[in-house]
């Protein structure tokens, strides 16, 4: 059993109490962009992401089967954040990309980002537990004004075999707290799992730790 997030955008970045940030604007309009071009058999049209003053970022897809193959599905803008989401699919696995909308600064990250209420952080909790293509961490990325910085990460655990614990379910709590899910493989086994609900917190020297829910 896997337990994290789809890459579909309507289930993307706003695990936050009370919140009401916007999704991004174009989710009806996400539409894989890796049809080959006519006459093309190897390759196909890249990916385009309209960045302010005009340019475009050109994200390259290869459908080519194997190793090789990438495919660019352009989530639409994150005004919240002054960045565009782009979902990227490999032959085996799957990752996102941010793409800073007026420096076109890319940062990719291992799964579904969750922003925190001021827009100040993003949250990313990757847990796979069934194929093992994706890593099991958590990771903590502060929005500055031209890229992410990342800001804390923490690997929970490793599949195969079934070790550690994953998290899934993140939601905001204030700019310093978030509320998530710990996922434990019974006995070694990546089937059933037990779950914890627990807290990650930002102390007020800047590091973050891991609690038990109150």
């Amino acid at each position: 059993m896997r337990i994290g997030f789809s890459g579909v955008a309507a289930a993307v970045l706003l695990s936050c109490a009370g919140c009401g940030f916007l999704l991004p604007q174009r989710r009806d309009q996400a539409v894989v962009a890796c049809a080959p071009a006519p006459g093309a058999t190897q390759t196909s049209t890249p990916t385009l992401i309209r960045l302010v003053g005009g340019r475009t970022a050109s994200l390259e897809n290869n459908i080519t089967e194997g190793d090789a193959y990438v495919c660019h599905r352009d989530l639409g803008p994150v005004r919240q954040l002054g960045y565009h989401l782009v979902k990227r699919t490999y032959y085996e696995g799957r990752d996102y990309l941010l793409i800073n909308s007026s420096t076109g600064h890319r940062t990719a990250l291992p799964d579904t980002p969750v922003i925190s209420p001021g827009g100040r952080r993003v949250l990313v909790a990757s847990m796979d537990y069934e194929a093992g293509y994706e890593p099991n961490l958590l990771q903590v990325w502060r929005v500055t004004r031209d890229s992410l910085v990342r800001e804390w990460e923490l690997e929970t655990g490793e599949y195969p075999p079934a070790r550690g614990w994953g998290a899934s379910d993140p939601v905001w709590r204030s700019d310093a707290a978030v509320e998530l899910m710990k996922n434990e493989p019974e006995d070694g086994h990546a089937i059933t799992f037990r779950r914890l609900r627990v807290h990650l917190v930002r102390q007020t020297d800047g590091t973050w730790v891991i609690r038990p829910s109150p």
